[in-house]
């Protein structure tokens, strides 16, 4: 039957790049763990906004994850700028 759960997860990565291949690789790992009661769906390509946007939408509930950058997590916590030292 149909996932119980379904988790949506944003990223800027772009669709088709290594990166999101990747994601889907790991999305399937994930479902087949739990024999598909949940389902992932992968937003790519920043359509869901820029990270600043995925984080605050996050912490609303429409969005249960992201694949962020720096910039995304020092939105979470301030000790990721630590990341962007040089």
């Amino acid at each position: 039957g149909p996932a119980q759960t379904v988790v949506k997860l944003a990223t800027l990565v772009p669709d088709g790049s290594v990166w999101h291949e990747i994601l889907l690789d790991q999305v399937q790992r994930w479902e087949a763990s739990v024999d598909g009661a949940v389902e992932v769906r992968i937003y790519p390509g920043g359509v869901a906004g820029d990270d600043p946007a995925v984080v605050r939408k996050m912490r609303v509930g429409q969005f249960q994850g992201a694949a962020l950058s720096v910039e995304g997590l020092v939105e979470i916590d301030d000790g990721f700028r630590v990341f962007q030292m040089p």
